[in-house]
């Protein structure tokens, strides 16, 4: 997991911000603060519900299992 983390640009603190996961405000409030699109983006998680909401708000999403399997879903959304 420390390989992804290496490729991120930022990041959203729970208690900081004061929400959790699943709560859509979390990711709505990721993508306000690095004014990102949710169609270009992929979260990775391996709590399959936070999973759900990401996509049900517009992002891609893969459920965590193992670094070989997250990188041959990357792959697949044509992502390097």
């Amino acid at each position: 997991m420390r390989e992804f983390l290496e490729e991120t640009d930022g990041g959203i603190i729970s208690y900081e911000v004061g929400r959790v996961k699943p709560d859509p405000e979390i990711y709505r409030l990721l993508m306000e603060k690095y004014d990102l699109n949710p169609q270009e983006c992929v979260f990775i998680d391996d709590m399959p519900q936070n999973i759900e909401m990401a996509k049900s708000l517009g992002i891609n999403g893969i459920v965590y299992k193992n670094y070989e399997q997250v990188q041959d879903e990357l792959h697949s959304l044509l992502i390097n």
